[in-house]
């Protein structure tokens, strides 16, 4: 198994860096893992059996946007979604920010922040967008939000950019997936505004 640089456990943008030390550091980090692309993430992946299935698209703020109505199989308590659930879809949208920007990308350091309960059946829309670039480390954001623009969780993440992904074996890109043209009128999240969902 490859090694990752070391991460500082320091919230994101709380970092502070030593004579240039920490920057020198990155820059002769070990060589990018290689990663290769696939149709059974378990969070956007159309092909996975139990997956969330998340479709994102990008918003005119150059973050990546998807909806998502939770089921009763994702909970942990009865009728609340299991926070592992929740991170996770806060971290996908963070990594189609940075894949749509830089390429694949690996989390290195995630924080999160679960502000309201997340129910069965709500209709939510996440948003992830990047923060900061140095070399192959990029800071990234997400919030959910529920249809009355109230926030139900938030994160910071910090990525390390992968190596160019391997050829697919079935010979498919998931780069140039069509994307959706945004939420129906008659949607309840179509009302959401972009400082509502962090931008």
């Amino acid at each position: 198994m490859e090694e990752l640089p070391a991460e500082s456990h320091a919230p994101a943008g709380c970092e502070q860096e030593s004579s240039g030390e920490r920057s020198t550091a990155w820059s002769k980090s070990r060589r990018a893992i290689q990663v290769q692309m696939q149709d059974r993430c378990f969070a956007c992946g159309p092909e996975h059996p139990y997956g969330l299935r998340l479709v994102f698209s990008k918003d005119p703020d150059g973050g990546q946007v998807a909806e998502w109505v939770p089921t009763s199989t994702l909970e942990g308590f009865q009728g609340i979604i299991h926070g592992g659930i929740v991170a996770t879809v806060l971290d996908e949208a963070m990594s189609h920010a940075v894949l749509h920007t830089s390429g694949p990308a690996l989390t290195v350091h995630l924080e999160v922040r679960l502000r309201r309960s997340v129910h069965p059946g709500e209709r939510l829309r996440v948003r992830g967008w990047v923060v900061e670039r140095r070399k192959r480390k990029i800071r990234t954001e997400a919030v959910l939000l529920d249809a009355q623009g109230l926030e139900k969780a938030h994160a910071w993440a910090t990525f390390i950019q992968a190596g160019l992904p391997s050829p697919r074996a079935d010979g498919k890109d998931l780069h140039t997936r069509p994307e959706p043209t945004g939420c129906p009128d008659e949607s309840p999240l179509s009302s959401f505004s972009n400082r509502q969902l962090g931008g």
